[in-house]
């Protein structure tokens, strides 16, 4: 693990639970911090503790889509980059 990606936070969001669970698990196997989110309602309240770097985000979830995610974060102040 490098020095400079011990400090990097990614937030995964994705509702379909393999998926979710694969990326969170290749990304963390890259030396990044990560955390898991099962739809944008939750990815929205963990940003605002765990502040990623970057956020991979599925856009169609219950709840709160991917694009309504990304709304809500600019609204809270900004959104990191998503993908």
């Amino acid at each position: 693990m490098s020095p400079q990606s011990e400090s990097l936070r990614v937030l995964v969001a994705d509702d379909d639970e393999q998926d979710r669970k694969y990326m969170g698990a290749k990304i963390a196997s890259w030396g990044y911090a990560t955390e898991t989110a099962v739809d944008g309602l939750e990815a929205a309240e963990k940003a605002v503790v765990f502040q990623p770097h970057v956020i991979a985000s599925d856009l169609r979830m219950p709840r709160l889509d991917g694009f309504e995610l990304i709304r809500r974060l600019n609204e809270l102040g900004g959104s990191p980059p998503v993908i």
